[in-house]
């Protein structure tokens, strides 16, 4: 640290500086010269001792150094020995004029060289600019190791998104991709880089048909199509990239594999078809015939990450039909390795699974005493299947008792005992919270189901009788206000489940990034709970909505409760697909003003304005703030953050123009678009 460091007090100490100088009576003369202009000296008389000054850790902050040392090594060896081992400005004081002597200098170091006798103003006026010199580098290397850390975490972020990423030039070179595009493709970064998208991608030197890209050097906008290759389908997206005078210059290519979508979607039709046949019996309904196991696989695998059960979803009696989620060892492989420990746990989980409607079913299982619970899953009455998590312990079980067992049903005991000591400890009044969430998504997914074949029953009955339809009018319109309102608890589940995720998550971006999507998801919610409350379902009034959207944002920043929100907002009717759109954009836009604009406990002001002007039907929403501004250089055009692309993307599906500036303080964003009223 340079002149800024400070003693026990708080005062700034003098910077030191080693004065390296052989000869007593000229030592004497410029330690007074240095003292005099408020610096702290130590003397060396020998390149030796110079050396070892350092190397004891010394505070210094600067070498003034003489080239002819006597016996020993010289000036200019001592300070090739100095700088391997400090980073530290030094400047030579010498006698020597000669041209040879100061270029063997300048390959050391590049701080100074000041001629002996030349005068204090010429000395001092050295040390100062090497002091600043040194300052700069020191500035220039933080700063490039902040851009070194940047690029690495953005080249991470990059590589680790799952679609296929290109960047190409207008004469369709590939110019960089992440690793999934390596992985679509199946070859190397050298078969890749340079290359025309078109040999890679279609693997064929001709124009693809319907190619995107041509389409957007057109058109100047997104361009998308679907690509069908060996059997699965990618939905393949172009986006136009502009240089500072809003020349087209590059395109990103974005490559989402569908086939899931595509698959599930054809599951689904399936499933409803067979669902509004007017002869099929609820009793004869089976788990698989009204779920799609892929995402009821996934949607337990994540409940058991988030909360650290183990979870299982069977048949009523028992018979397994998803795949186990974080089961233990001492379960999976110890007591359901033995004949006898199988049937003890389809036994206790056929126990535990049972249908109640009161809610979930806690109690140790029957096959090693581990804790459990289960809800049952049920379409118009019928019992389908069971979900059950649990594998957990308490102080209750020990390992006598675990050993006992497993002489019981013939497993081995040491292992037994070991496998049971790797389990999860668990207090009880957790797992009753865990149980009682379990319990409330088995009734949403039976709820659901019931709802899904309710419909198709409904849809059936209109074809046969089209005399119903004023009956069956009704009816939609009751079923889909039943159908918000269960939208809207689980969005609240989702947004629950992302809280309790980002809880448990220890790095900062990743808990930042959950957050950012639990808020967005907190905004379409609250659309859902006004659409659910108005008259009608197509519009409702803006201004309780945006209300209701920046409170539950502040709320999520109690350390900045110094921030005053300012509303000016006109009670205007919007639809509710333009609500969803100014909804997002409030969200990202305030979000980001919290998290950046103001110091933690800095009072600061975030104002929102929304206004219509009747005779050009235009609508201004504009929110602005008191805070630090954008840094230098930044620009929200450009910006290639999700919350930017998101912000400017909702603009554009709004037909709006969007500018940000700063205000001095602070900054603004405005959006001038047509109401759909």
């Amino acid at each position: 640290m340079i002149g800024n460091e400070t003693d026990l007090n708080g005062n700034i100490c003098p910077e030191t500086i080693l004065l390296v100088e052989d000869d007593g009576f000229i030592a004497l003369e410029e330690s007074r010269i240095l003292e005099d202009n408020g610096f702290t000296v130590i003397p060396a008389v020998s390149g030796d001792e110079a050396v070892e000054l350092v190397r004891s850790g010394k505070k210094i902050d600067l070498v003034l150094m003489d080239i002819n040392l006597g016996d020993g090594m010289d000036g200019t060896e001592a300070a090739e020995m100095i700088l391997k081992h400090a980073d530290i400005p030094l400047i030579f004081l010498s006698s020597h004029t000669e041209k040879d002597v100061i270029k063997k200098t300048e390959g050391i170091t590049s701080y100074g060289y000041v001629v002996k006798h030349t005068g204090e103003t010429a000395l001092i006026t050295s040390i100062k600019m090497a002091f600043k010199l040194f300052a700069a580098k020191q500035e220039l290397k933080e700063g490039e190791r902040i851009l070194k850390a940047a690029n690495n975490s953005l080249n991470s972020t990059f590589n680790s998104i799952n679609d296929a990423i290109i960047l190409i030039d207008l004469d369709r070179t590939i110019e960089k991709t992440n690793e999934a595009f390596k992985i679509f493709t199946g070859k190397t970064q050298d078969e890749i880089i340079g290359k025309k998208c078109i040999s890679v991608v279609h693997q064929d030197s001709c124009e693809a048909e319907n190619c995107p890209f041509e389409k957007m050097l057109e058109t100047h906008q997104r361009e998308r199509t679907e690509l069908e290759r060996d059997g699965r389908f990618y939905d393949v997206i172009v986006d136009p990239l502009f240089d500072d005078k809003g020349n087209l210059s590059k395109a990103v290519h974005l490559i989402t594999d569908v086939t899931t979508h595509k698959t599930t979607e054809n599951i689904l039709n399936s499933k409803i078809s067979n669902l509004t046949k007017p002869d099929l019996k609820i009793e004869s309904l089976k788990f698989e015939e009204l779920f799609n196991l892929k995402e009821i696989q996934k949607l337990q695998d994540d409940f058991s990450a988030a909360t650290g059960v183990a979870s299982i979803i069977t048949t009523p009696d028992g018979i397994p039909i998803t795949e186990t989620s974080n089961f233990t060892r001492f379960c999976h492989k110890v007591v359901r390795g033995t004949e006898k420990g199988l049937c003890n746990c389809m036994k206790s989980d056929a126990l535990i699974g049972k249908y109640l409607a009161t809610g979930p079913t806690i109690q140790k299982c029957l096959s090693g005493g581990l804790w459990d619970a289960g809800a049952g899953l049920s379409v118009g009455g019928h019992h389908i299947a069971n979900w059950l998590i649990g594998q957990v312990k308490d102080e209750t079980v020990t390992e006598e008792h675990i050993a006992a067992y497993a002489r019981g049903i013939g497993a081995d005991v040491k292992e037994a005992v070991d496998a049971f000591n790797e389990v999860k400890s668990m207090s009880a009044e957790e797992f009753e919270h865990i149980s009682e969430l379990l319990y409330n998504m088995a009734d949403t997914i039976s709820s659901a189901a019931y709802q899904n074949l309710l419909q198709g029953r409904v849809l059936s009955q209109v074809l046969e009788d089209e005399e119903k339809i004023k009956k069956l009018l009704h009816e939609k319109d009751v079923f889909l206000k039943e159908v918000h309102h269960r939208i809207k608890n689980n969005m609240a589940s989702v947004e629950g489940l992302l809280s309790l995720q980002k809880d448990k998550i220890k790095d900062k971006t990743a808990a930042e990034t959950i957050q950012a999507a639990a808020l967005r998801v907190s905004s379409v919610r609250i659309l859902y709970e006004k659409l659910l409350s108005a008259d009608e379902y197509s519009s409702m009034p803006v201004e309780s909505f945006v209300k209701d959207i920046v409170g539950g944002i502040s709320c999520i920043y109690p350390e900045k409760e110094n921030v005053r929100i300012n509303f000016d907002i006109e009670q205007i009717r919007f639809d509710s697909k333009q609500l969803f759109q100014l909804g997002l954009i409030v969200n990202e836009i305030v979000t980001n003003i919290y998290k950046h604009a103001f110091a933690i406990g800095a009072a600061g002001t975030i104002s929102v304005r929304l206004k219509h002007e009747q005779e050009s039907g235009l609508g201004y929403l504009e929110i602005a703030d008191n805070g630090k501004g954008f840094s230098e250089g930044f620009s929200a055009e450009k910006s290639e953050s999700f919350g930017m692309l998101l912000i400017r993307l909702l603009a554009e599906q709004m037909g709006g123009e969007l500018t940000f500036k700063n205000s001095s303080p602070g900054t603004v964003c405005r959006i001038v678009f047509r109401v759909a009223l």
